[in-house]
């Protein structure tokens, strides 16, 4: 759950929603630039997620359809749609230890013209961890009820346990079920669960609470300006 793919927007022209054809599959790619120094952490559902959060369209106007720099811009996925996250660190990130999850991930976020959330859809994913530092054999494919990839090792990711280190995560994430909202926002960054009871889907829950706390904060800022 973006979060940073290059958060230095000023100046990108504003471009056309690319939408894609409900008769044909789509394929867009994001490339994304992160130090992970710059992650926000928070503890919920028994998780720590360390998230950043990077935006498609500029700061001034959440509706506005944007583009990043080499990106897509906003779009709205359709069933059978691919996107790929390209995320690249600026130094290795350090993902701790878990005895029951210790995950990267990157997240897509939606806007439904007043609040911006995780997509109700469904989607498959497949990753590559760049640099790759850890036990053998990571987790690297997940099915999501979102629109969600990861890397690492957890439930319904597999993958073996133990702290590990990348410097980047290639995703491509391919819808199952489409979004009828446009595509806004990427959160990236880690998650590892404390020693209790924890499951995959509170894992989402984490994620989601990451991301609404990074929001609200650009939201201040914005209301600043």
């Amino acid at each position: 759950m973006s979060f940073s793919r290059i958060l230095t927007l000023a100046g990108l022209a504003l471009t056309p929603v690319l939408a894609a054809s409900a008769a044909s599959a789509a394929a867009y790619v994001e490339n994304i630039s992160a130090n992970p120094a710059s992650l926000t952490c928070v503890t919920a559902s028994g998780h720590e997620t360390c998230s950043g959060y990077a935006s498609l369209y500029l700061p001034a106007d959440p509706g506005a359809t944007g583009t990043w720099l080499g990106g897509s811009g906003v779009v709205i996925l359709h069933d059978n749609d691919t996107m790929t996250i390209n995320l690249s660190y600026t130094s290795p990130l350090h993902v701790p230890n878990s005895a029951v999850e210790s995950a990267a991930y990157v997240t897509l976020y939606d806007w439904n013209g007043i609040v911006s959330s995780q997509p109700t859809g469904g989607s498959t994913t497949t990753s590559t961890l760049a640099n790759y530092v850890g036990p053998a054999s990571p987790g690297t494919s997940y099915s999501s009820i979102n629109y969600t990839a990861a890397g690492g090792y957890g439930p319904g990711l597999g993958g073996s346990q133990g702290p590990f280190s990348i410097t980047g995560m290639n995703s491509v994430i391919t819808i199952t079920h489409g979004d009828p909202y446009e595509i806004i926002s990427v959160a990236y960054g880690y998650q590892f669960a404390v020693p209790e009871l924890a499951t995959w889907s509170l894992m989402i829950v984490g994620i989601g609470a990451a991301g609404g706390m990074l929001r609200a904060r650009r939201r201040a800022g914005i209301v600043a300006a």
